[in-house]
């Protein structure tokens, strides 16, 4: 002022720096129903970052704060096949920065892999298979058929187990098994299948006897045509008080065995079954009977009488004697 006059008033006029967002969203291990977000944070001191997140369809919305030193979280979980918006803000002690946004899409629900087929019996094989590494599954579905019939069989598996059994099928028939996932989200895997024959497991054939002795038999038969890996005999006489049957095994290769420590003159059932990888043949039959212990003397025929001539005359008291010498 000057004296009783006023000058003009002077100001002057400032714009605040904004308070800075993170920098270079982007997103990474995108699943089905989960991803990570990253981002690079600013350079003065923050006190935590808010992680805002929406589906495009706007049934999915959260919300994930985390430390001011921390660059990432982990958003689950998700939809599959779903695209979200996501939004960052770095919180200050003034106040909140700008967003920095950007956004990505969930993938498709994984299916099961890894199938594996174990046949357990004629009509029965256990289906394995690899599950999601995730814990969102909720039911698998396994549906299998005869290859080229319309007919089939289905039956749910609990979404925690990675194995089931598949009763009512027949031998030396090709099937097509089935199965795909049913998770949290409700949404449903792609189908994966795979083909499988169940091996006919077939018995020997043309068993038979021979060379009975007193004391053994032997026993030939015709493998089947398949891969055997052993060969499992059992035999018994009959009528005999005890039950026990005596059992012996042998190699796959072999077509004839002869069974030693038999009693003489009996009748003796032995069966033969046919073990393979996979299971075991019907088991088949044959009656041997051993030969008698009398069976194995000289006949009438093979003997010849005493020769006397050259033999030197002994005395007794009865009068003489003649030896006699064998032919």
């Amino acid at each position: 002022m000057y004296g009783e006059d006023a000058s003009n008033p002077a100001s002057i006029q400032e714009t605040t720096l904004a308070l800075s967002p993170p920098r270079y969203l982007h997103f990474s291990n995108i699943s089905h129903m989960s991803t990570c977000v990253n981002w690079e944070a600013a350079s003065q001191p923050v006190k935590s970052h808010r992680v805002m997140y929406s589906s495009s369809r706007g049934s999915n919305v959260g919300e994930v704060e985390v430390s001011g030193n921390v660059s990432f979280a982990v958003l689950k979980p998700l939809s599959s096949l779903t695209q979200y918006f996501v939004r960052v803000v770095s919180i200050y002690d003034e106040g909140n920065s700008f967003p920095i946004m950007g956004n990505f899409t969930t993938l498709k629900v994984p299916p099961p892999s890894q199938l594996k087929v174990t046949e357990l019996s004629r009509n029965e094989v256990q289906l394995e298979w690899e599950a999601s590494t995730a814990s969102d599954v909720v039911l698998y579905q396994i549906k299998w058929n005869v290859l080229g019939e319309d007919t089939e069989q289905e039956i749910p598996v609990a979404g925690n187990l990675a194995s089931s059994v598949l009763p009512g099928l027949k031998e030396n028939t090709e099937y097509k098994i089935s199965i795909w996932a049913y998770y949290k989200d409700g949404a449903q895997s792609d189908t994966v299948s795979i083909w499988h024959r169940i091996s006919a497991k077939n018995p020997p054939t043309n068993l038979y006897v021979d060379s009975e002795t007193p004391s053994s038999l032997r026993v030939h038969w015709t493998p089947p045509d398949a891969a055997v890996q052993h060969y499992r005999i059992s035999y018994s006489p009959e009528r005999s008080h005890s039950k026990q049957q005596d059992t012996i095994t042998v190699s796959g290769r072999i077509q004839s065995i002869v069974l030693h420590s038999l009693l003489p003159a009996r009748v003796y059932t032995v069966t033969v079954i046919a073990v393979y990888v996979t299971g075991e043949s019907d088991p088949v039959s044959v009656i041997g009977r051993t030969a008698s212990v009398l069976a194995r003397l000289p006949s009438v025929k093979e003997s010849q009488f005493f020769k006397t001539q050259g033999c030197p005359s002994l005395r007794s008291m009865d009068g003489p004697l003649q030896a006699s010498t064998f032919p």
